[in-house]
């Protein structure tokens, strides 16, 4: 009875790992239209165009900005310098919607093989 215990909670806790394991994905792969952790606000810009709202926050030595596209799409950057927004990286975005097009085609709703053929950070 004991090796039995021991063999379900030995099975028990491999599952459960390897269903955590199977869902993270590196910060560096995820990206939305070429767009990813670390770009500039100024590729942003290139690709995604202006935004409909810019909304700032400040901090000490730390400045923010969340460039609102849509109720449905936004991207978040930060500086410690300059408090100019093309000048700021990308930290953060956030994509509510598998409707979104981009300009080169792709939606919110393609899988993540296809995201990764398309170049992240110039």
């Amino acid at each position: 009875m004991k090796k039995f215990f021991l063999l379900a909670v030995t099975m028990f806790v491999a599952v459960n790992v390897s269903t955590a394991q199977a869902n993270s994905m590196p910060r560096e792969e995820m990206c939305v239209g070429g767009v990813g952790y670390g770009c500039m606000f100024s590729y942003v810009k290139e690709v995604f165009g202006e935004p409909a709202e810019c909304r700032t926050f400040d901090g000490v030595d730390v400045h923010g900005c969340t460039w609102i596209y849509s109720p449905q799409f936004s991207v978040t950057g930060r500086t410690f310098g300059n408090p100019v927004s093309e000048e700021m990286t990308v930290v953060a975005f956030s994509l509510k919607d598998d409707s979104l097009t981009l300009p080169d085609g792709l939606t919110g709703a393609d899988v993540i093989s296809t995201c990764r053929t398309i170049p992240t950070c110039r």
